[in-house]
This record gives C-alpha cells, structure tokens and sequence, in this order.
C-alpha cells in the first residue's frame, strides 16, 4: 500500500490560521492515508482531503485528483505512473511542448472557506534513457491562463536512477476555486522511454486567512442622520493579500470601490437602508459573506406647501404659503438672503423674492429644508402728472405734461377723444385746450393719472414801435419811441430783456442805449405779444476838466492848466469863453489873467462838452518880501555820523520854508533845519500868494561814518571755570581799540578782540581814522562754577520720607540737567531739583549748551526700609516682632498704658494695633488685629468669677464658688504674682498701673479673664 506523507508545519493566530502538509498525489488503485482521517481505499480518480473539518474553523476542505494526462499514450501500473516516453519528445523548447498539448496533470479545489497557498511540489522520479531532459511545473487557475510554477528542471539522474526535486512557487486558491497543476518535458529525442513518477511525490500547500470584511459601518450607527446630511461609510478588513479592492453595494443602486466613501448629501428616500461591502485581495479572492450595515437616515418633515393665490401679482397684492403645522416642529421662513421673515409655519408676503422653509424637528433634531418658491410683485404704477409751466396759456405756446419714467412701463396719453394716436412716451406736448390723462402699464399692472385741464387762450395783436431804428444820439439826448394802440390791453416798454419800471404808455423817452421793445397784453387772459426790436446806441459826450498848478500867477512866472489825456479825445481852451488859437493839447501855459474853460469832443462820435462854468480864474501876485533867505553857518563842515549842523534862515513873517537836499526834504518846513546827512542844502521861502524866494546860498555838509557797534563772540557767553570767549569789534581800515570792564579801560587791551576769562560786561571804544569814536554794544560774559548737590536735609531717612536735592549753578539761562542715580538715568529728572525717597548714589549732569558739560560729585542716599509689624495671636498674648527698639500697644485705637513689650495681654474684645520705633528710628504703625472671642474654657452659672474691688489699693478678692488658682501679669504678659486655691491676692507690692488677672480651675482651665487696675 502506497501512502502519502502529511507533514504539518504551523499554525498562525486565531484569527489567520495556516497549516502546512505534503501531500503525496494519488495513483489509481492505490490507497490514501492523511492526518485526522482514516485510512481509505481511493477510487480512479480519487480524493483526497488534506486538512479535516474538525482542524481550522469554519470547514475548510481541499481535494487534489489522482493523476492524469493530456494527449500521453502509456500505462500506469501501481508501482508506476509511466507513458510511452517518445510521446514527451515535443520539441525542443517549454512552447514546442505547451503547443503539442501533452502533459500530466493533476487539480487541487479548494472546497473551504479559507484561502490555500500552493508554495511547493515534490517530484520523486525516474526516466529511462531515452526520456526528456527537461520538465517544467506549470498551473491555471479555473479557465484563467497558465503561469509558471517554479523554474524549469534539467534531468541529469542516469537512466532509470531515482532522482527528487523540490519545484518552488507561488500558487493561491481562492475557496471554491480549482487549480489545474501541469508537468511538461521537452528536449529528448529517440525511441519511446518512460517517465516515473513515483510514491514520495507531493505538493506543500499553506492556509491562508482569506480577506474578512470585518465589520462595515457608517456614521448614522450611533445616532441617525438628517435627510440630506454627509453619510460616511467605513471598513475594516483583513486577512488575504495586499492590496485590497473593495466593492460596496447599497439602496437606490448606490456602488464604490472606495474602502470608506462617503455620500455629501444622503436624503432619506434615497439613501437609507442596508450597504454591504465584499472585499477582494491580491490574488482575487472575495471575503464572503459580505459585511453589512444599516444606514440609519431620519425621514424629512413634510414641506408640502399650500399657496393661498398666484405667485406672480400686482401690488398692493400679497400671497400667503403654509406648511402642515404639527405643533411641536419649528418653522422659519427665509428670503433669498436667508434673512428670517417668518417664523411660523406660514408666511404671507407681498415683496418679489425667492422663500422658503425650514423645519426643525425637535426629537430628531433635523432640518428640512422646503422647496423654494419665487413670488414676482409687479409694481402697479402710480402715474402723477406734472406740467411743465402753466396749464393756462397763449397761442401759440404749449405746454408739456409729463409723468416720471421707470424702466419697462408703457405709456398711452388720452384726452376727451379717447387714446391720442402717438402719445406713448411718459410726456406729451399740448398745444389746443382740452382734459388730459395719461395711463401707464407695468407687465400686466396698469393704473391711470388724475385729468389736467390745459386752456390755450388767443393773443393780442402784435404792435408797432416807431421810429423802427437803429438810432444813434449822444448822452444827454432823449429819443422819443410811440407804439400802435389797441383796446383791452396794457402796455409795458422793455430794454434789452428787462421792462422798464413805470414805462407803461404808449411812448417813452430812451436815453439809454439798449433794444427797446414793446409788450401788450390782453387783459381778459393776460395773453401777450411783442413789438418789433429797436435798437438805441447812446455814445457817451467827454466829460471836460481840468486842474491849474495855481490860480496866483507870480510876476515873471507861469500857470499850467491840465486835462487827462483821454485817447480819441481833441481839445480847445478858452479865454472867456473865447477859443484861444492854437491852445488844443491837454495843456496850456500861461501868465495872462482871466477865466479859463476847456471844450473835449470825441473824435469817432463827435460827441462834446465844455468844462462847467464859470471856469478857472486866474489872478497876478508879487513875490513875498524877505529880510534875508541867506543860510548860516555857511559852511562847509565836515561832521562824524553820530553829530549834526543846525541850519536857520531869519524870521519872516506870513511865509513857509522849504530846505531841500537837492531834492525836497520831507516834513523840513521851518526856518531851521538840522542836518545829518552829507550834501548841499537850500531853501525856499513861499507866500500867501505862493510866490517863491530861495536862498542865495548853498551849504555843504560831509558826514564821515562812525565805527559800527556791533560785536561778535566766538562761542557762548557763559561757561565753565576755566574756558574763555573771544569778543570781537568791528574791523575797519584805520580803526583803533580800547577795550573797558566795570572798572574802566582795561590796560593794554587795545587790539580788535578781547580775551575774556572771569566775569563781567566788556566793551569797546572804536575811533575811525576820521577820528570818529563808537561804543560798542556791552557782553556780559558769566564763568559758572563747578556745580555741586545742596541738600534740604539728612541724607539717610526713614521710608516715606524724601530730600530735596539741588544742583547748584551759575544763574545763568539754558542749562540743560539729568540725574542719575547710581550712574543711570533717572527718567523725567530734568530740572535743577530732584526729590530723591529711594537709597542710592546720586548725580546731576550739567550741561551748558555750547559751552561745557559737569558731572557733580555723588551724593549718598539712605532709605531705611520700613518692616511693618506683623501681629499673632496665641490665644492669650498679641504679639509682634522682638528687634523693634520700642513699643507701643492700642486697643481700639486707644493708646494701652503700660504697654511698651513686643508683646500685649488681649485683655478684652478689640483691634490691636502697636506702633513701633526700629533701630533706625523710623516710626511703624502695624494694621489692626481683631480679637473677638476671649472667652473662658469653662464658664456657666454654677461657677460665676467676680473679682473685687476693681481698680483696687491693696487687696483683691477672687469670688468662686469652687477652688481656683490666680495669675497676675503685666500687659506684656510677665506674670509678677501667683496664688494656688487663693482667693484674696495682695497687690499692694505692685507699682500702680494696668495688670491681666487670670483665674484658672483646678484642672488648669481658664475660666475667668479680666483686666486690673492697681492703684
């Protein structure tokens, strides 16, 4: 009996089990044996299974056949499986042999549910020596095409020698699946031989964990979507080959191949129900069953909307739309713009827009979002009418009625007649009376304006003006314009465009030059017409004047009468009323007495005038009698800038003075002049007549310049000790110096500039070669001090306190300050002080600009720091720090005497406080401590304290009921007296004062506190 060998290699985890055997491949008639099953007797073909149910779970089963063959001749014994070896001389090649279609062969099915793994075959065999040479492995699976099983194998055993190899591969069988394992020879030629293969001969097969699609969920599994909400779908396969392909199935024909797709908007007619996944791995293997999971999707509120009327109108139309309301659902209406117009589950609108609803259910917490609806309001038109001017006029006037324009509307105008033919803009022209409307259409909107009644009423003749013009007169003419009469009308003459007030007959006198016309108008229907034009040029007549430089002519002298000269303008003067021949410039000289006028006459108009009468008179005078208009001192003189020559002339009476130099001096009109400036000097002396004497002499005066005063500095005028500035006088050819300080002419100093070193105001004396002398201006020059810091007080204080800090200068303006403390910049401190309340060393910056800059010597400031005292309390004391060099205790703000410890008794109910003295002597205030609950540890009725008398001299007595012991202590709480069981204290030892009795029960409980005054 042939058997096959079984050899189980591992098993994998409990969710990817493998089982690897060798399996021999059946012979027909032969028998098979394998593990977990008995052995059996095979049939031709036979089974095989390799692995029993009862080893992975989920029944998984592979069966391989027996051998068989393809177009090989042969027999097959039971010792052997051998063919007529000329039938494997194919070729020379593997293609020689797959195309001559013989083999041997042998299928394994997968008949379980998991996934098989071919990965080795076993060949035990031998050939005869004229059998092929080489054999190759190769397997299909189902109908699907060949693929190599390992590499090809040459024979190199001797004839009819054994020879075993292992053909390596990878081959995987998908449950329910078959694969066809097929064995090729090529290369031998010659007579038949024979191919062995014999009993050891087995393939190695591994289970494989097929794909599983674990689980497929989705994102309703929690809690259920909303219609229309993103549903996600997700998975989590494993087992098989990567990579996996995937392939979801689901309501409404909904497929993906995406491992987790996601729907955007999963509506709930559509989308809800069950998806299953299938997953396939690498090698084509499907999980089965397939995974499944429930899309759970909320079913939509009903928006089925009932619409009260059309949704297209006219205003002032409305529409109302209203979903079912089922009275726990909330509903809000939105615009195009999703602004909230309603919040009930109607809404009644009377505006254009596109609405809709959404409702909110409150159990499942889903919107649905209704159908929009788009409501079209057509504006009915409100025609108004308005006139262009008055709808009452004159032939042939018109008048335009207009109603206003909006885009898209149509216009017809009517009048008694009904629609006029034409009249379809929104304005209509109207020249004939008549009551007019107009109506404008919007779409299927129309509406129609109020009537207007317009009235055409027929004008007046249109008169006549004569003379018709144009006329041409010069200024000071009047022209007389008559117009044609007529009955029932008023008369207005008008110029150029404006009537003429009170111009209201039927002639007028123009004097103006304009176009006249005139208008009558109908006094039944104010109805008017006007004149022809007549044109009236008035040119303007000259206007004639003159000026005479007098109306006295001085024996010997002359008067020149003068008229603007005016272009186009001729003249003639006149001698009493006389023209005088040949006087026709703008002006006339003359000495002749007489009355004088001027005629001007334009020369393009021939237009005149003569000056107003009577004219100019002109009269003869002598020249006035002066006792001497000779000028003294007579000079010359030469003079320095800073002195002067008074001039004079002697006295006249009824005469005024004139001094010139050359030219007129201003305001020098008295007999005496003072001269300080070079030239040479006249006067004239005039009369009431204006006759005219000058002086018969001259006097020349030259005036030498002085020095100037000014002087310069080569730098600031104030420094620091040790610096100097050089002042500098004017330079000048010629010039000596003398330079002064407050005690006079400084020796030796008589150069241009002057070094000054020390205080004080200089200047200089400068004489100019002319010998001329100025003064300078004066310099005072300030020489600041090295600056120091002043204090107001003590230079260590206590906290709270500050100094006064002061740099001391020169008083001097400019100086520019900065502190420091510590060698730092103190912000801000700018000034010649500075308050100082922080410890450090200080020193002020002192800088003069231009000059000089000082850092003073440093001044050491101590803050003492302020250790407030902290107050405890233990139950019996109030207590404070011990380094304090005194003390002071309050209760309730009043001062405790005798309480000058670090420590205080609480005594009573109050806030304690203490003012304390360090070692610095700085004075420190604690906060308040409140006590408020002195109490005894065991006080009632039964055990009442009195303590008597209080205050007390000598004796104090304890009344107790029961035995009590007695302390005695100061306020401190230093105890000066003790008694044990005692009930009269004697005190009379102690120094007067304030004392804490304290009484204590037998078991050392504090049961009565009281304060004590000895005295």
């Amino acid at each position: 009996m042939k058997k096959l060998l079984l050899i189980a290699i591992c098993f994998l985890s409990l969710q990817l089990q493998s089982f690897h055997s060798l399996a021999q491949i059946p012979i027909s008639g032969t028998t098979w044996s394998g593990s977990g099953i008995s052995t059996t007797t095979a049939s031709d073909p036979s089974t095989f299974t390799i692995i029993p149910a009862s080893v992975i779970p989920g029944s998984a089963a592979v069966n391989v056949s027996q051998w068989n063959r393809s177009n090989l001749t042969g027999t097959a014994t039971s010792a052997t499986f051998c063919y007529n070896c000329s039938d494997w001389d194919a070729g020379a090649s593997l293609a020689s042999a797959q195309a001559s279609g013989k083999y041997v062969y042998f299928t394994v099915t997968n008949d379980g549910n998991t996934e098989l793994e071919i990965t080795q075959i076993h060949l035990e065999s031998q050939v005869s020596s004229t059998g092929p040479t080489n054999i190759q492995w190769q397997y299909a699976i189902g109908a699907g095409p060949d693929q190599n099983f390992g590499a090809a194998y040459t024979i190199t055993a001797a004839a009819a020698t054994p020879f075993n190899t292992d053909f390596g591969g990878i081959a995987h069988i998908c449950a329910g699946q078959t694969a066809t394992f097929k064995l090729y020879g090529w290369g031998s030629t010659g007579t038949a031989g024979t191919l062995r293969i014999n009993d050891g001969t087995g393939i190695t097969a591994t289970y494989v964990q097929p794909p599983v699609a674990a689980t497929a969920s989705n994102s309703t599994v929690f809690f259920p979507n909303c219609s229309g909400d993103p549903l996600d779908l997700s998975s989590t396969p494993f087992g098989g080959a990567l990579p996996y392909t995937y392939s979801w199935a689901g309501p409404g024909g909904y497929t993906s191949t995406d491992p987790n797709p996601s729907i955007p908007s999963a509506d709930w007619a559509t989308y809800a129900g069950t998806y299953s996944l299938t997953v396939t791995d690498a090698y084509g293997c499907i999980s089965a069953p397939p995974a499944t999971t429930f899309a759970d999707i909320n079913m939509p509120a009903d928006t089925t909307t009932t619409i009260s009327g059309p949704l297209s109108f006219c205003t002032p139309g409305s529409v109302t739309m209203s979903v079912f309301d089922d009275g726990i659902s909330s509903y809000t209406w939105f615009d195009a713009l999703f602004t909230t117009v309603s919040a009930t589950a109607s809404l009644t609108t009377s505006a254009s827009g596109t609405y809709h609803v959404e409702i909110f259910d409150f159990f499942t917490g889903c919107t649905t979002i209704g159908t929009s609806y788009t409501v079209t309001v057509t504006t009915t038109p409100v025609p108004t009418v308005s006139a262009s001017g008055p709808t009452t006029i004159c032939s042939p006037s018109t008048v335009t009625l207009t109603t206003p324009t909006v885009a898209g509307y149509t216009y017809q105008w009517y009048d008694a007649g009904g629609a006029i033919a034409g009249a379809t803009n929104a304005s209509y022209n109207i020249s004939t009376s008549g009551v007019y409307h107009v109506t404008v259409v919007n779409g299927t909107c129309s509406a129609s304006s109020t009537n207007t009644t317009v009235t055409v009423n027929t004008p007046p003749a249109v008169p006549v003006v004569t003379p018709a013009g144009p006329i041409t007169v010069c200024s000071g003419n009047t022209t007389t314009l008559t117009t044609s009469t007529q009955s029932g009308v008023t008369y207005r003459w008008w110029r150029s465009g404006f009537p003429l007030p009170g111009a209201t007959g039927t002639t007028y006198g123009a004097t103006t030059t304009g176009t006249y016309t005139m208008v009558v108008t109908n006094t039944a229907n104010t109805c008017f017409a006007t004149s022809n034009t007549v044109s009236l040029t008035v040119n303007p007549s000259p206007s004639a004047s003159f000026s005479s430089s007098s109306t006295v002519v001085c024996s010997g002298n002359n008067v020149t009468l003068t008229a603007g000269v005016v272009p186009g303008i001729t003249y003639q003067w006149l001698l009493g009323n006389v023209p005088i021949v040949g006087a026709t410039n703008n002006q006339y000289v003359t000495n002749v007495p007489g009355t004088y006028r001027l005629l001007e006459t334009r020369t393009a108009t021939g237009c005149f005038d003569t000056s107003a009468a009577p004219g100019t008179t002109i009269t003869t005078a002598t020249a006035p009698t002066v006792a001497s208009a000779t000028i003294s001192p007579a000079g010359p003189f030469t003079i320095c800038s800073f002195d002067s020559v008074v001039l004079s002339v002697p006295v006249t009476a009824g005469v005024t003075y004139q001094w010139y130099n050359p030219g007129s001096i201003p305001g020098a009109t008295s007999r005496t002049y003072t001269a300080r400036t070079s030239g040479t000097y006249t006067i004239r002396v005039t009369n009431a007549a204006t006759c005219v004497t000058n002086s018969p002499n001259t006097v020349t005066i030259t005036v030498n310049p002085a020095p100037p005063s000014t002087v310069t500095t080569s730098g600031p005028t104030a420094f620091c000790t040790g610096g100097s500035v050089n002042i500098t006088a004017a330079i000048g050819g010629g010039y000596t110096y003398q330079w002064y300080d407050a005690a006079g002419a400084i020796a030796g100093e008589t150069a241009s500039t002057y070094t000054a070193t020390t205080s004080g105001t200089y200047h200089a004396v400068v004489t100019s070669a002319a010998g001329c002398a100025t003064t300078t201006a004066s310099t005072t020059v300030t020489v600041v001090a090295t600056p120091t810091i002043l204090t107001t007080g003590a230079t260590s204080f206590c906290t709270g306190n500050s100094l006064l800090l002061t740099a001391s200068t020169s008083a001097i303006p400019g100086v520019i300050y900065q502190w420091k403390r510590n060698g730092t910049n103190i912000p801000g401190a700018v000034s010649a002080t500075y308050v100082a309340n922080v410890t450090g060393v200080y020193t002020c910056f002192v800088n003069i600009p231009g000059s000089c800059a000082i850092l003073t010597a440093p001044v050491t400031v101590t803050v003492f720091p302020a250790i407030i005292p902290v107050l405890s309390y233990d139950g019996t004391y109030v207590s404070t720090y011990t380094t304090y060099a005194s003390y002071q205790w309050y209760a309730n703000t009043v001062m405790i005497p005798g309480a000058t410890s670090y420590r205080v008794a609480a005594f009573t109910n109050a806030a304690y406080r203490v003012k304390v003295t360090d070692v610095n002597g700085c004075i420190l205030l604690s906060s308040d401590l409140p006590v408020y609950n002195l109490a005894v540890e065991n006080v009632n009725g039964e055990n009442a304290i009195s303590i008597y008398p209080n205050p007390a001299t000598s004796t104090v007595h304890v009344a107790s009921t029961v035995e009590v012991n007695v302390s005695i202590s100061t306020l401190e709480g230093k105890s000066v007296m003790t008694g044990t069981n005692k009930n009269d204290m004697d005190i009379s030892s102690l120094p007067n004062g304030l004392y804490m009795i304290t009484v204590f029960d037998s078991k050392g409980n504090r049961v009565h506190v009281e304060k004590l005054v000895k005295q």
